[in-house]
């Protein structure tokens, strides 16, 4: 759930002043976070807590193929959200980014 504190802030604001990315350390990666962002149609992203969950599926995505070029050396790939990270997860995307080097320089 949004703070009181944020969920007014964003429920008051006009439309053209809504920001287009919220963004939010681990912290705030939760379900009830995320599910109140997506009930206001509002776009985020946040860093996920590395759970097993989270450490299992960051492997598999490593050795999968499709990554990107983000740029300054980095990459980056959509895929679905690890199991287990609430009931929406299922629905929801994750983007694990990588320093070319830790992929072994593919």
């Amino acid at each position: 759930m949004l703070s009181p504190v944020c969920s007014g802030v964003l429920d008051e604001l006009p439309a053209e002043n809504k920001p287009k990315l919220v963004r939010g350390d681990n912290a705030f990666g939760c379900d009830a976070m995320m599910t109140a962002l997506e009930q206001r149609g509002q776009p985020y992203l946040f860093k996920l807590k590395l759970s097993k969950n989270v450490k299992r599926h960051i492997v598999s995505v490593f050795r999968q193929s499709g990554w990107t070029d983000a740029g300054q050396g980095w990459e980056g790939r959509w895929g679905a959200c690890p199991q287990g990270l609430g009931e929406e997860s299922s629905r929801r995307r994750a983007a694990p980014a990588a320093d070319g080097r830790d992929r072994g320089g593919r």
